[in-house]
């Protein structure tokens, strides 16, 4: 039955996750994960860590990137609804009870937990994988939220104690650096950090448990961080992605200069723009750019308004455009309209394109 099911998951990443992400983003780094470069590494279980900033396409990416479709933590109350609770099953989805549920007393909560903590551990002992998310929650900010959740370390001890430290469990922490996460067609930076072995903590977890699980957890925190672009501002990580464009450096060390720049106040990018529409591109294509830039927006328009009316935060609009936009597909294909179909997959993906073109150069704001 498990051997079904992964088949059945293989099909929806090839069929359904990887159409969505590519097709929304343009992934950058995607193929330089060590499980992918070192083929040894994906015989054994592995826990892929990542920062929570865009809501359903983190969640896709991370059922994406592993080997094997990895399992993951939901919220118990998703698991409460009847029909939703065989779906999330499926999927590979264990439940878990946040602190601020209150259908469980506090005694049952945590009693409850640590049996699933426990099964997780036997999970990874088992060869499985697991993706984790140690912010809990997706929101559109400019820094990590910290503290991290511990269950990361507590599942990550506690399954290579039960392997009698020779699991070989790695933890793989990467980040997710969007270029702009409310504009399709623009660059998401993965970017990975070294593996960190489970096994190195065996000495200290078996003096102090406590004690092992708060400085595995610092590993992590401190390489997310290397992994992440942060900022004081938004405002700084929207000038730095700019600015790195602009100077043909789309890349993660280019965003990581342009940001320095940035908050050392040593570029402008409202200024940079100009030199560049000025020097590097003629009359005539900034005429053409500008004329398709306002047809773009046109048509982007109202599913750019439907993702900000319906979206409870930032990081949930592109979501919501995309589901509006599959929507309009899919009723073009019921009614038969096969050229209305392409034209709208056109219009939209001018839309995108467009509007992404005239945000890098500061016309607009978001």
């Amino acid at each position: 039955m498990e051997t079904f099911r992964g088949g059945l998951l293989l099909l929806v990443r090839w069929l359904v996750h990887y159409p969505i992400v590519f097709g929304t983003y343009r992934v950058k780094n995607w193929s330089r994960a060590p499980f992918f470069l070192q083929q040894e590494l994906q015989e054994k279980p592995g826990i892929l860590v990542s920062n929570y900033g865009n809501y359903f396409y983190d969640d896709i990416l991370g059922a994406m990137l592993a080997p094997v479709w990895p399992f993951t933590f939901v919220k118990d109350s998703v698991f409460r609804v009847p029909f939703l609770k065989p779906f999330y099953r499926f999927f590979r989805c264990i439940p878990i009870i946040r602190s601020s549920d209150q259908y469980y007393k506090s005694d049952q909560r945590i009693a409850k937990n640590e049996q699933t903590l426990d099964h997780v551990a036997g999970l990874l002992h088992r060869g499985h994988w697991f993706s984790v998310f140690p912010e809990a929650d997706p929101r559109h900010r400019s820094q990590l939220v910290k503290p991290l959740r511990p269950g990361v370390a507590h599942v990550a001890l506690r399954a290579e104690r039960k392997a009698n430290w020779k699991l070989g469990l790695q933890i793989y922490v990467y980040g997710t650096n969007y270029e702009n996460k409310f504009a399709g067609r623009s660059y998401l930076y993965l970017r990975w950090a070294a593996p960190i072995s489970v096994a190195r903590y065996q000495g200290l977890y078996e003096r102090d448990e406590r004690a092992a699980e708060e400085m595995l957890l610092s590993e992590v925190e401190a390489a997310l961080h290397s992994v992440v672009l942060e900022a004081q501002t938004l405002d700084q990580l929207v000038d730095a992605h700019r600015l790195a464009y602009q100077k043909g450096q789309a890349n993660f060390s280019g965003v990581h200069q342009a940001l320095n720049d940035v908050v050392t106040r040593k570029a402008a990018p409202r200024e940079l723009r100009r030199i560049v529409c000025r020097k590097r591109e003629s009359l005539s294509y900034q005429i053409i750019g500008y004329v398709l830039w306002f047809v773009g927006g046109a048509l982007g328009w109202p599913l750019r308004t439907f993702g900000k009316l319906c979206a409870k935060d930032r990081s949930e609009e592109m979501t919501f455009q995309f589901t509006l936009w599959s929507l309009i597909l899919l009723t073009g294909f019921v009614v038969g309209e096969e050229d209305w179909v392409v034209v709208q997959a056109l219009g939209t993906w001018l839309a995108m394109t467009m509007w992404l073109w005239g945000w890098r150069r500061g016309m607009i704001e978001r």
